[in-house]
């Protein structure tokens, strides 16, 4: 009885991260201090501490990306300690909940490994498919949102970027939803590889028209790094992929503009580039420990640095971001879970004759989230967050017996 009940949740559970994952940003809740909340947060409150108490009562061994993530809590909680040396002792509590944000969200690999066992519906089966449609109801939204409401003028007021003819879906954000798109996009991708179906090639193209549509350059990056992963073991695919990029090209000047406006340095690439130098000198000031884990909106004044982005609280850069806020340590132990997964991933990959589908998302749409991370703060927004662990914590799950 008490396993039914268990196997139910664990359902649930599932269900209502989908829904989080399709409602984006659009649904919020304030908070008093905290501030507001997405319906996604508060699915992972609950979804990320019951992967927390798996993960306190788990007997075997630890992957290795397990082990840096523990080593970034530590430097991260020791940053926050060191920011009382500049910052009030209330603020560096409201900017720790930030931390406790991310360790529920890293909670999913455990909860992800302990529920797939409970599942039993044919669809959910497969954690991979909640994910999947997730990603096709997020495309689906954009492209009614790219027809109905394609001006965000309206949003300024809200903090956020005044986007034009670009989809942006329930994100409100195209450069996050693209990498989103492209995690959805590798799973799409390695599930293709594991059952050679086209209904995955559909889906696909799909997926791939809306990143472009989202005119995301940051996006287009990791959509190259991905599809020339890809395209090593399935040229026949990369060859499609090329056509169809080159097809939306052809008759979209906007696209033209976003590629020619990247290598001539237009605006917004001459701004990012400029962060990046504000990120390089305030770490210089601080390199062991950072200005503490999420405190830059607080600590930026003493630098003389003012966003000009939606990105108050970061850079437009999830590898600066972490190394300003934690210091070389942070940014070795955050490079570490990333590519000791990317490691594990890889090894399953390989070992399956290259077509294990969760081996290929995870490595190949982990580089491509890794190339995009350069130019925008996608390895600490939520959704991302939360499509990364858990597609993580699948491909774990199915490699557990053979951890190194």
């Amino acid at each position: 009885m008490f396993q039914h009940k268990i196997q139910n949740i664990a359902l649930l559970g599932w269900v209502f991260l989908g829904i989080g994952l399709i409602l984006g940003q659009v649904v919020e809740v304030p908070i008093p201090i905290i501030g507001s909340l997405s319906f996604l947060d508060f699915v992972i409150l609950f979804l990320g501490s019951w992967g927390l108490v798996v993960a306190v009562n788990y007997k075997k061994k630890l992957p290795l990306f397990v082990w840096f993530a523990i080593l970034f809590i530590v430097v991260a909680i020791l940053s926050l300690v060191g920011s009382l040396q500049h910052l009030d002792w209330v603020i560096v509590i409201k900017s720790s909940q930030f931390l406790v944000r991310w360790v529920l969200y890293a909670g999913l690999v455990f909860w992800v490994f302990d529920t797939t066992k409970y599942l039993r519906v044919t669809f959910i089966k497969n954690g991979s498919n909640v994910l999947v449609a997730s990603i096709i109801a997020l495309v689906i939204l954009g492209f009614v949102q790219l027809v109905f409401f394609p001006d965000f003028g309206l949003l300024e007021k809200f903090g956020w970027d005044p986007h034009q003819n670009r989809l942006a879906s329930t994100f409100l954000d195209p450069n996050l939803l693209g990498v989103a798109l492209i995690l959805g996009l590798a799973i799409i991708l390695g599930r293709w590889r594991e059952k050679k179906s086209y209904s995955w090639i559909v889906w696909g193209a799909l997926v791939l028209l809306a990143i472009l549509f989202t005119y995301s350059r940051s996006a287009l990056v990791g959509l190259a790094v991905l599809v020339l992963g890809f395209g090593i073991k399935e040229w026949r695919i990369l060859i499609l992929i090329l056509l169809v990029f080159l097809g939306v090209y052809s008759f979209s000047p906007r696209l033209q503009s976003r590629i020619t406006g990247a290598l001539n340095l237009d605006v917004t690439a001459r701004y990012r580039i400029e962060s990046l130098q504000h990120g390089f000198e305030i770490l210089k000031d601080n390199p062991f420990l950072g200005v503490g884990y999420n405190t830059i909106q607080y600590s930026r004044e003493r630098y003389y640095y003012q966003p000009i982005s939606n990105s108050s609280t970061g850079f437009d850069s999830s590898l600066m971001t972490v190394a300003v806020t934690t210091g070389w340590p942070g940014l070795v132990a955050y490079l570490g879970i990333i590519f000791s997964a990317i490691w594990l991933a890889f090894k399953r990959f390989r070992q399956s004759l290259y077509k294990d589908g969760l081996g290929f998302a995870v490595s190949f749409g982990t580089v491509a989230v890794l190339a995009s991370s350069f130019f925008v703060n996608s390895f600490l927004y939520a959704p991302v967050m939360a499509i990364w662990w858990v597609t993580v914590g699948l491909m774990w799950k199915d490699y557990e017996d053979g951890l190194v």
